[in-house]
């Protein structure tokens, strides 16, 4: 065996080892389970107390409809909506309706979608006592409303419920002023008063020509100023001329968080007119003094992305600066304030400053030539870096130009040969090896030659000598091509022989490590079983007799050394 095949072998035998072991050994999301029961004997299958033992600790199991983490006894989480009723209808004077609901189990997140806007309920989540509650008021629509929940518990299961509500616009009113704002439904250009607006804004106030007082008629385009803590949030003007003002379409709200500031407006019909939204800056400016505009009719925050890479989304890394229609400045000379004009819809989050850098070009390789970019302040965004890969052409020396140049190969200069002149080359050579089987003895030639007739001779028995010697050549050269050729094939029966062994190797080797497997899991599953059963013999000892929980293990095929110790109660009641 030649050292070659030897190193071949040697690798094979490496390579099915580290193959066969590496599917060995348990792992996190190792799916497989054994011995799953219910204790109880309810026929209900979500009130089933589930029981089971299996290789992984986040083990999930599918029993009907409902899924279960084993390795918790935990069910999915379940929404009990107790304010409004299913598939009720409701009157409302603002685009809000309560929202009363509780979970069966701790929540880490819940959406609702309608009408293809998601709102998250997250933050109204009261986690104070066991069952998670929200008493709330929720954005929603007039009409039928199809609200489609989706919340995920501490563990990771998810669940969803659905909620239909139809609501109706309604005012204690008299029928010619419906709005109950003292003025008549014929001149009234605004409907609805800033009770009527859904908004979760503190100290929230609204203007229309410098003034709250809305019970009068407005005319002309007038300026319309929402504001908190008398500090503007909204600015626009609204032609009254041309169209009614109608605040019960209003959704305003602000989410004030460090780092993170956030102010939407939506329901408001201003034509083509634009107008202007100011958002406070507020945690670490220096790192987080960029906004996100969402420049769509959207309800809720969870509408714009976290990267401000979607649709309608414009990324504002410089504050002051015009991008696009939008004119971004600074209010006053603090810097926290933001004046933010030529909006159509409105959606404003503070959001990470991209700050980047970047290595030098590559050499060029393959025609593509890359460079390293850094973001100083790791936003995870990438709207204003800048390309980090471009095509090139190598040129003499290091190759690094983006542009085309002179041909180089590492300081090595070359001619290229075309094919005329590469023919002509071959055409010489052969002339050169051929050796010519008749020579011309006539007395011109050998006294081109530079010969006598006698010396010409002599020249042409060489030449038929050298010609002779190299016909031999060529039949030892032919016979010793058959012999190799037989010991290349006595080397390819070699090597069949030496992959039948390492086929026969893996084998071995593959039922070795499904033996021990087997006796692994073997030996978990009883150890599981020693563990869950003294688990359940405390979790329920107070709910079922000894023979109940006797029944359910033989039930679900606990080992009989284990029921004893049931039985005999070493694992005590």
């Amino acid at each position: 065996m030649n050292l070659n095949k030897l190193n071949q072998i040697i690798f094979l035998f490496i390579f099915l080892i580290s193959s066969a072991f590496a599917f060995s050994g348990t792992s996190d999301n190792y799916q497989t389970t054994s011995n799953i029961g219910a204790i109880g004997g309810s026929p209900s299958l979500s009130s089933l107390m589930i029981i089971g033992t299996g290789n992984s600790d986040n083990y999930f199991m599918k029993l009907g409809a409902d899924y279960y983490n084993v390795s918790e006894l935990v069910l999915k989480p379940e929404l009990n909506i107790i304010y409004p009723i299913h598939n009720s209808v409701v009157d409302i004077s603002k685009r809000g309706i309560n929202f009363n609901a509780s979970f069966t189990k701790n929540i880490r997140k819940v959406i609702y979608t309608n009408y293809n806007k998601k709102i998250s309920l997250t933050n109204l989540i009261d986690r104070s006592s066991k069952l998670n509650t929200i008493d709330t008021i929720i954005p929603i629509h007039y009409g039928l409303n199809i609200l489609e929940f989706t919340f995920i518990d501490n563990y990771g299961i998810s669940n969803t419920k659905t909620l239909i509500v139809n609501t109706n616009l309604s005012f204690n009113s008299l029928d010619d002023d419906v709005d109950g704002d003292g003025v008549n439904d014929s001149l009234d250009n605004v409907f609805g008063g800033i009770d009527n607006i859904y908004t979760n804004v503190i100290n929230f106030t609204l203007e229309i020509n410098d003034s709250e007082d809305l019970n009068k008629t407005f005319n002309n385009k007038t300026d319309v100023t929402f504001s908190r803590n008398n500090k503007s949030i909204v600015k626009f003007k609204n032609d009254f001329s041309v169209r009614d003002l109608d605040l019960t379409s209003l959704v305003i709200k602000d989410d004030y968080v460090e780092n993170n500031s956030k102010v939407l407006i939506s329901g408001l019909d201003i034509g083509t007119d634009t107008k202007t939204i100011f958002i406070e800056l507020l945690g670490d400016t220096t790192k987080y003094n960029s906004l996100c505009i969402k420049d769509a009719e959207i309800d809720d925050f969870e509408d714009i992305s976290s990267m401000c890479a979607d649709s309608d989304e414009t990324y504002i890394n410089v504050i002051p600066s015009v991008v696009g229609d939008y004119t971004v400045s600074y209010t006053d000379s603090s810097n926290t304030t933001v004046q933010i004009d030529g909006l159509s819809h409105s959606g404003i989050s503070q959001t990470c400053t991209e700050s980047w850098s970047y290595t030098t070009w590559s050499s060029c390789s393959g025609s593509i030539q890359t460079r390293v970019a850094t973001d100083a302040n790791s936003c995870g965004s990438v709207n204003t870096q800048e390309i980090i890969s471009q095509s090139c052409t190598s040129s003499s020396g290091s190759g690094s130009s983006g542009s085309s140049g002179s041909s180089g190969s590492d300081g090595n200069d070359y001619t290229p040969v075309d094919d005329e002149v590469e023919e002509e080359i071959e055409d010489d050579i052969t002339e050169d090896v051929v050796v010519t089987k008749s020579v011309s003895t006539s007395e011109s030639s050998n006294t081109n030659m530079g010969l006598s007739n006698s010396e010409g001779m002599i020249v042409s028995d060489l030449s038929n000598d050298l010609q002779n010697e190299l016909a031999d050549d060529l039949v030892n050269v032919s016979s010793s091509n058959i012999e190799n050729s037989e010991v290349d094939l006595t080397d390819i029966s070699i090597d069949l022989k030496y992959y039948v062994i390492g086929f026969v190797l893996l084998l071995v080797i593959l039922f070795g490590v499904a033996m021990v497997k087997i006796k692994v899991k073997k030996s978990k599953r009883k150890n599981r079983f020693y563990v869950n059963t003294q688990n359940y013999v405390r979790m329920y000892k107070s709910q079922f007799t000894k023979e109940q929980i006797v029944d359910e293990l033989r039930k679900f095929n606990y080992p009989e050394e284990i029921i004893q110790k049931v039985i005999t109660e070493e694992y005590s009641f």
